[in-house]
């Protein structure tokens, strides 16, 4: 049976609710798609209404009209209404799921299939792989189609596993993952069709048991992980076990650089993972022993290359470009931003970042293209640094890395700007800690010198919250109404949410002058 997709169930529907025939240009507007888009697809539909011995009638210089008695208009309303419909994708949602299907690779997929999932011409799709083989190339990864093994992709494993968990860090995913994971569930319907067939995916790997793992692992080795390493260390584990049974195992050889690992770290590691394995079934190889403690001393901080004048190098060169980026913007905004601690920082955060890319980890940052838009008075002064880095020291700072030290940028001219003091206590949640936590506190105090930042809490530190006197909890993530009022915010607090702010304040403000006024009366 014919499958239709959420655009093409949408015109059965407008064409069912019309009295009258709909041109072909009118009723691609009110869907959003071009008259030919929707020509292109009119035979599909003619051929699932003819099971219902409906005729889809084009009437020259009119449009489009269904003959079909009420009864049987009445019976389409409720199947269209009701049934399983394929996603409509936008380009780049297409090419990205393909991708990942690919990459997930539980099963064999061919052109047609793959075609078929999506509901797409075979002109489509392979205007989709073009895209996708260019992405992949990025990566040093290789897609070879042939008839016998449908799509696949050859390169390095741990870059295959880390673009799969990069595609659904940049999907937006973070609290339905962070859901999933803690427990066992998330409603679906919240989500668009994209991150849908993402979690669909993704619901399918053994997430409870790579959280109770990952737990463990920071409980015995002493770790204290943000709540983003904690969902990227558990999604690694979670797909490597998946991995690891379909024989997609890594290789020590695929680092480009040998990376410092002492043997007690390695131990430790090791006996957890035995004690893992035989409790599941699950051989591990040692190789995916050191890859894992690659992974956790990454997500520390802790990584380091086995050659430590170079090691030394790339410090001293992180903290010139610190310099220069600091001392650029603040001749540009009349600031000086040159402060010791942002410098320590900026350098410390952007050494690190070099020191994963030589040992061929990847970098995260799911802000980068807002933090682009909101801060583009600090990244065009910024990315002239990054140009002028490359060009004296061959050296590529990639985008996610500028967006993070803009980022750093943007709080030191909140700290030049802070003034006034507070009289609001507010409690910020941030799920992902660091620079963005940071960044949001000052762009808070700078945006309401009224206010003191009381504490600043991970989600898993929330059951701090109730011994805590506060007026107010801004947090970036959804989290239950308590015994305080919560606003949720953007990480980088935009328009809106400075407006939504104020109007709590003034809320609070009203109720302290409502409450002084009750206790006068009450004292007369």
């Amino acid at each position: 049976m014919t499958r239709l997709d959420a655009l093409q169930v949408s015109t059965l529907l407008a064409l069912l609710d019309a009295e009258r025939p709909l041109s072909a240009q009118r009723l691609g507007e009110r869907l959003g798609i071009s008259a030919r888009t929707l020509r292109y697809r009119l035979p599909l539909l003619q051929t699932w209404l003819s099971r219902y011995g409906v005729e889809l009638v084009v009437k020259p210089r009119q449009g489009l009209q269904l003959n079909a008695p009420v009864e049987i208009r009445q019976r389409l309303r409720v199947e269209l209404q009701q049934g399983d419909c394929l996603p409509v994708l936008r380009g780049n949602e297409r090419a990205t799921y393909i991708l990942f299907l690919v990459l997930v690779g539980r099963e064999k997929l061919t052109l047609e299939i793959v075609r078929q999932r999506l509901g797409v011409s075979r002109a489509t799709l392979l205007r989709d792989l073009r895209g996708v083989e260019l992405r992949l190339n990025e990566k040093g990864l290789l897609l070879r189609r042939s008839r016998r093994q449908g799509l696949q992709i050859f390169g390095p494993e741990a870059v295959q596993r880390h673009l799969i968990i990069e595609m659904l860090l940049h999907a937006g995913l973070d609290e339905a993952l962070t859901e999933l994971i803690l427990r066992g569930k998330v409603d679906l319907t919240t989500y668009a069709a994209f991150q849908r067939l993402l979690l669909a995916e993704v619901k399918e790997w053994n997430l409870s048991v790579a959280r109770r793992f990952v737990a463990r692992l920071e409980r015995e080795m002493g770790l204290t992980l943000m709540d983003d390493d904690l969902l990227f260390l558990t999604l690694y584990w979670a797909l490597a076990l998946q991995r690891i049974q379909r024989q997609r195992l890594v290789s020590p050889l695929e680092r480009t650089a040998e990376v410092i690992l002492s043997a007690q770290e390695v131990a430790q590691v090791e006996a957890l993972v035995k004690t893992f394995s035989v409790a599941h079934g699950t051989p591990i190889p040692r190789d995916e022993v050191i890859q894992l403690v690659v992974e956790i001393k990454a997500c520390q901080g802790q990584l380091t290359l086995a050659t430590s004048t170079k090691v030394a190098s790339e410090t001293d060169l992180s903290r010139l470009v610190a310099e220069q980026m600091l001392k650029r913007v603040g001749e540009r905004l009349g600031y000086n931003l040159c402060q010791p601690d942002i410098l320590n920082q900026m350098a410390m955060h952007l050494s690190r970042a070099l020191t994963r890319l030589q040992a061929g980890l990847p970098l995260y940052n799911p802000l980068t293209q807002e933090v682009q838009q909101a801060y583009a008075h600090l990244w065009q002064p910024s990315m002239e640094v990054v140009q002028q880095v490359k060009m004296q020291f061959d050296l590529t700072i990639p985008a996610e890395e500028v967006a993070y030290l803009v980022m750093y940028l943007a709080l030191a001219v909140q700290l030049a700007e802070q003034s006034q003091k507070p009289r609001f206590r507010v409690l910020v949640a941030c799920p992902t800690g660091g620079v963005m936590a940071r960044l949001l506190v000052y762009r808070l105090q700078n945006a309401f010198p009224e206010i003191e930042i009381v504490d600043t809490l991970s989600l898993r530190q929330l059951s701090r919250l109730d011994a805590l006197q506060v007026d107010l909890v801004i947090s970036t993530v959804k989290i239950p109404a308590g015994r305080w009022p919560v606003l949720t915010v953007n990480p980088l607090l935009g328009e809106e949410d400075i407006q939504r702010i104020k109007e709590q304040l003034n809320v609070i403000h009203s109720r302290r002058i409502l409450t002084a006024q009750k206790e006068h009366e009450v004292c007369q």
